[in-house]
């Protein structure tokens, strides 16, 4: 499953209607919606880094203005914000699966302000839209666990990640970390090359300690597991992808920008993949399938899609997929 992270990024900026509607265009069967906080409580689509660009300064989160200032926020395009209902409604009923990237407001140690709100407003949103395909992950554990507790049968999922010593420090690379005790024995050049450290072993070093570790425990219970590990693109091996896959949870690689690394996760064999180029990746995904025959890697269950061309990938924007 090939995902729009922000939508069709290539022409269109990041997180609007237009993008969406792009990737919805080229064939992509999933979305990525960025999922943030208003002051006055309104779920908006929007990253702090698109905010920064669009008032031109840094600095400032999602949380900090309110819903009618951030969605009169114009890009140069004339493409403005949007609230995350709006975009689910738009995206929900022509995909097979709407991730809701949840986005905290943090405090200055990095603690989460606004977690349990934002976990509730989105299954309130969920129920509300009907949205039966939206998946809801995020980075924070705290804000999983809250979502499960609020809703049990919802679809759900966790970021694993180890390129920061914060994340290492939080316990962010651990794969099957969720609501399990023991972590999982990974082969000397795993940990070497992926940072993981084996149980009994010291823990690389930690970040500042104004930025608290995750309380590591279970979902409340009647509360269900996570089904999706959404693992940074550099951490996607075979020996992992094992791991995930024997607990029966899905592999989701993220941000796959590049030609090399598009061939890397295919070769492992995720479940989907999450990219700012869909059409690109989609028509690199067909040729590679002409070329190697309907069975290579995961490029066959990625790349089952209807009423698109075929075709060699083109080169993004920045040069991204050759």
């Amino acid at each position: 499953m090939v995902c729009a992270h922000g939508g069709d990024t290539t022409r269109n900026p990041p997180n609007t209607g237009a993008a969406f509607s792009a990737a919805l265009a080229a064939g992509a069967d999933c979305v990525e919606v960025d999922a943030a906080m208003s002051r006055d409580g309104v779920l908006v689509v929007l990253h702090v880094r698109e905010l920064a660009q669009l008032l031109g300064k840094t600095g400032m989160q999602v949380g900090d203005l309110p819903s009618s200032d951030l969605l009169s926020l114009r890009w140069a395009s004339g493409e403005s914000v949007i609230g995350v209902e709006e975009a689910v409604r738009l995206t929900s009923p022509f995909v097979s699966c709407v991730t809701l990237d949840v986005k905290t407001y943090n405090g200055k140690g990095g603690e989460e302000l606004d977690g349990p709100r934002i976990a509730e407003a989105l299954v309130a949103l969920v129920g509300r839209t009907g949205c039966t395909n939206c998946l809801i992950w995020a980075k924070s554990d705290a804000v999983v666990r809250r979502i499960l507790e609020l809703s049990p049968g919802q679809r759900t999922g966790y970021i694993v990640m180890n390129e920061t010593e914060e994340a290492r420090s939080l316990g962010m690379h651990h794969p099957l970390r969720f609501g399990r005790a023991p972590v999982p024995q990974l082969s000397s050049h795993h940990l070497q090359r992926q940072n993981y450290h084996a149980p009994g072993e010291p823990e690389p070093p930690t970040a500042p300690q104004d930025l608290p570790r995750q309380p590591a425990r279970a979902p409340q219970p009647g509360a269900s597991q996570p089904g999706v590990v959404g693992v940074h693109h550099a951490m996607v091996e075979p020996e992992l992808a094992d791991i995930v896959h024997g607990a029966g949870k899905q592999l989701f690689a993220w941000t796959v920008n590049q030609a090399e690394v598009l061939k890397a996760v295919l070769d492992v064999g995720v479940d989907a993949l999450v990219t700012n180029y869909p059409q690109v990746a989609l028509e690199a995904i067909d040729a590679r399938i002409t070329k190697c025959g309907s069975h290579y890697g995961g490029a066959k269950e990625l790349a089952r899609r209807g009423g698109r061309r075929s075709g060699p990938g083109a080169p993004g924007p920045d040069g991204d997929y050759l």
